[in-house]
This record gives C-alpha cells, structure tokens and sequence, in this order.
C-alpha cells in the first residue's frame, strides 16, 4: 500500500472515530442528569454546625442561609430538638454588637448580619461565640455580643 493510500485510511479512520465521540458527547448532553428526590421528615433533629471559617454567596455568608432554610425545614415538620450553630475563628466577628463590630472591623455600619442572626434567634436556634478571651477583636465581656 502507498504511503498516500495509508495516509487516506488513517484519515477517514480519523474521521469516522470524531464523528462517533461527537455523537455520544450530544447523546450525553442530551440525556437527563441523575436526579435523587427523596422526601425527608424528621421528628426529632439536634444539630450542631460549627462556623469557623466564613465561605460568602454575594455579600451573605454562605452558611447562614442554610441554617436558615435547615431551621424553616424544622420549624415546619413540627421537629423536637435544637439547631447550635457555633461561631469561632475568622467567623466570630458575625455576632458582635453594632459598637463592638465598627470598632473591630473599622466601619460605621454597624453589624450588617444583626437582622438576619437575630431572626435565626427567633427561630429557636442559639448562638455561640467560642473565641478565646485573649484575642483583642473579641473583646472580653459578653456585652460585645448581640442580645
């Protein structure tokens, strides 16, 4: 066989084996993700979520929409128990009161997630600061946190 003949097969060779992987890639495309729906409904939910590190969706903390939607979800099963959601580290500045957090985060807005940890409060869930006392941007007294 020649060298052009060669060249000719491994070409269409080529060009049969793309359109095959391009067929599949649509067919995949094409074909529905894996989709699990499975209700759930607890009677009973003690739920500690430890916030030590802050990841952010837009301006809100990502976490604490989940908490939120975990406590609508309990509130509305009518479930016995708690949500304890711990704030440390780099995620303690999230409860401080208005004067404490201006002071610390050198702003003059005072705390912006105020609204939505008290409502979280109102639900039922507690809040926790477990930062050490010897660190300057928590103060010592609990009287820098909300209430």
């Amino acid at each position: 066989m020649s060298s052009k003949m060669l060249s000719v097969v491994i070409a269409l060779c080529m060009s049969a084996g793309m359109n095959v992987c391009a067929q599949k890639n649509t067919q995949t495309a094409d074909a529905p993700g894996l989709h699990v729906d499975i209700p759930t409904k607890l009677d009973k939910a003690n739920v500690v979520v430890d916030l030590g590190h802050l990841v952010f969706g837009g301006d809100q903390p990502f976490a604490l929409g989940d908490i939120h939607l975990l406590s609508n979800d309990l509130r509305e099963w009518n479930a016995t128990g708690q949500v304890i959601v711990i704030f440390h580290g780099d995620a303690a500045y999230l409860v401080l009161n208005d004067e404490t957090y201006n002071a610390t985060r050198r702003v003059t807005t005072g705390n912006p997630y105020k609204g939505l940890l008290n409502g979280l409060m109102r639900k039922g869930c507690n809040l926790s600061c477990e930062a050490p006392p010897q660190r300057e941007i928590i103060g010592v007294t609990p009287t820098f946190f909300l209430g």
